[in-house]
């Protein structure tokens, strides 16, 4: 059976082309966005969707601050989909304009990094369960970006925003995971998915840590930085601090909790998301027992775990909640950054096959190019 797939764009030129040209390409998409996060926001935060956008609006200068690039990007998405540019910032800022209003809607993805002594073959594996809203799944697409002066990205996400996993021609591999502390607010400073794309954007690992950890930040959030070349770290971040977490044995895993003791936040996942707590200790049984003959069916095979169902590793809608609330594996990623390429399915990892990208060429091509070493 044929495995469904994400749409592919590719888009480029600067900022504002690209963006008009993701808008354009993507109108469809960024139209379910759109109308999948008004009905979000009304349901978990109580915004009627005149306020998202007067809230939204106060965002632009913190995000023109940190990246003008970026926001101009955004600018050209509203244009190339026919959207105001504040609708196109309330879904880049939809992790702000929920959580840090206390709403709660339920805790996102799994993620595990396999470094060359841990796999069997030497490469570096990175991948992640993307756990969401089911019908949002119709607004993903990937991303294919060419930039002047910055590597090119590829970025698995939701149409109109413009960050989230992916891999950089710099040989970065970056994932994501939800964290909630009692730090976390609805100030006006720079949306998550902003430095998702900020950190994508970088050439360096170091320039990567500083692309979260230097900004301004309203809300927590867990940042898995890999690189080709075999290292990783894991940034855990509150709005004013963070701290990271290294590999062990060349193996990562993280969920939906703060795993730092270093970091002083009261963490308000593990109440809120005590499926988190399993999650990991679900992936760490799988994964660690084969350190050195790791491989992408290991990941497969941890990213289908059903213990603790519906809340496992694969996840699946709640019958007890309001459908609003009902959440799934909307995607699972496993990235080889060794071989430029990514398996990507449609949905729960479980009962929908991956279906294999190569971006070897694209990541090659443009002109960018890395620092050449001493």
């Amino acid at each position: 059976m044929r495995s469904r797939g994400f749409p592919v764009y590719t888009i480029g030129g600067d900022p504002r082309t690209r963006g008009a040209q993701c808008g354009e390409l993507a109108r469809e998409q960024v139209a379910v966005s759109v109308e999948s996060y008004e009905r979000l926001f009304r349901y978990y935060s109580g915004l009627e969707w005149d306020d998202v956008l007067r809230r939204a609006a106060m965002f632009i200068p913190a995000v023109d601050a940190y990246d003008r690039a970026i926001m101009d990007e955004m600018r050209g998405i509203a244009e190339g989909s026919g959207r105001p540019v504040e609708e196109i910032m309330a879904i880049n800022a939809r992790t702000e304009l929920m959580y840090g209003l206390a709403a709660h809607p339920p805790a996102e993805c799994t993620a595990i990094v396999a470094l060359p002594s841990a796999t069997a073959d030497g490469h570096v594996l990175l991948g992640q369960n993307w756990d969401w809203k089911p019908f949002q799944k119709e607004a993903f697409v990937i991303l294919l970006v060419r930039q002047e002066g910055r590597p090119n990205v590829v970025i698995l996400t939701e149409a109109g925003l413009v960050g989230k996993m992916g891999m950089t021609a710099a040989g970065l591999g970056i994932c994501v995971n939800l964290l909630v502390s009692d730090r976390d607010r609805c100030a006006w400073k720079v949306p998550m998915h902003v430095l998702l794309r900020g950190m994508l954007n970088t050439e360096t690992m170091g320039d990567a840590v500083a692309a979260a950890g230097k900004a301004e930040r309203s809300s927590s959030g867990n940042f898995v930085i890999v690189h080709e070349a075999g290292e990783a770290i894991d940034l855990e971040t509150a709005p004013d601090d963070y701290d990271y977490v290294l590999p062990e044995d060349g193996v990562l895993i993280h969920t939906n909790h703060f795993t730092s003791q270093r970091l002083p936040v009261r963490d308000r996942g593990k109440a809120e998301f005590p499926d988190s707590l399993i999650r990991i200790q679900r992936a760490e049984k799988i994964v660690r027992p084969r350190i050195g003959e790791i491989t992408m069916g290991t990941l497969m095979e941890a990213f289908r775990d059903h213990f603790n169902y519906p809340d496992s590793v694969c996840r699946h809608p709640d019958g007890r909640d309001d459908e609003p609330r009902h959440v799934e594996s909307v995607a699972s990623v496993i990235m080889d950054l060794t071989d430029k390429r990514m398996l990507v399915s449609y949905g729960p990892p479980c009962t929908n096959p991956y279906r294999e990208y190569s971006f070897k060429e694209f990541l090659a091509e443009g002109p960018w190019r890395p620092f050449a070493p001493c």
